[in-house]
């Protein structure tokens, strides 16, 4: 038997990662195209809308359920309160910012983004007036849920859902979290090794990904 005519196991092994990859990488980069393009994402629960006001004016805000300007009229005034309570103007009960950041699928995590984002910004979220929490909002909203969408395509799991554990694992697994790292250069520019660097750091959230994003570009 001429051992020629075989390939070595490691090569084959090889091959086979490096195909792999190819694919993986093709399918995450066509669904932040498709994503980027459009406003649709895999993990939200429909598609988007544009709403118009009486007079005929396209109004903008975030929606979980389109991009940043293809906007649920409930939302206008979802962000409306929130940004009314985080600014002191109006008082709200726990259990109703919760259920206002439920229906606009605003997650904690992405919350928390934002409230960093502002406090570099701003040097602080205290005191900041209710135009200002709804210019972090429409501006970190969206920025959060590219990296979340990334994250999704990685995991294969919907951003809302993803825990620190999930996020340590995919960090951890040398092949998942090189694609993580080309789909942040491809997304956001990050060279690989710096990403590399930064998940040595032990950063197990979104937010901090996003964050890392955001003071990077």
């Amino acid at each position: 038997m001429n051992d020629e005519n075989f390939k070595p196991k490691e090569k084959r092994r090889s091959t086979v990662f490096l195909t792999f990859s190819v694919v993986i990488v093709s399918g995450i980069l066509f669904l932040l195209f498709i994503s980027k393009l459009t406003g649709w994402s895999p993990f939200s629960a429909s598609g988007f809308a544009e709403v118009r006001d009486a007079e005929g004016k396209v109004q903008q805000v975030f929606s979980r359920k389109g991009k940043a300007d293809d906007i649920q009229p409930e939302n206008i005034e979802i962000l409306y309160r929130l940004a009314s309570h985080y600014s002191g103007e109006l008082k709200l009960e726990a259990d109703e910012v919760a259920a206002l950041k439920l229906a606009a699928g605003i997650t904690e995590d992405a919350l928390l983004y934002c409230r960093r984002i502002g406090a570099r910004r701003y040097r602080s979220t205290m005191d900041l007036s209710k135009e200002k929490w709804m210019e972090i909002m429409q501006a970190g909203l969206p920025q959060y849920r590219e990296l979340a969408t990334l994250f999704s395509s990685v995991l294969y799991k919907p951003a809302e859902r993803i825990t620190p554990e999930d996020i340590e694992g995919l960090l951890a697994d040398e092949q998942r979290a090189a694609l993580l790292y080309q789909g942040l250069e491809e997304i956001r520019g990050i060279p690989p090794g710096l990403s590399a660097d930064y998940a040595s750091h032990k950063n197990h959230r979104i937010s901090e990904w996003a964050v890392f994003a955001y003071e990077y570009n």
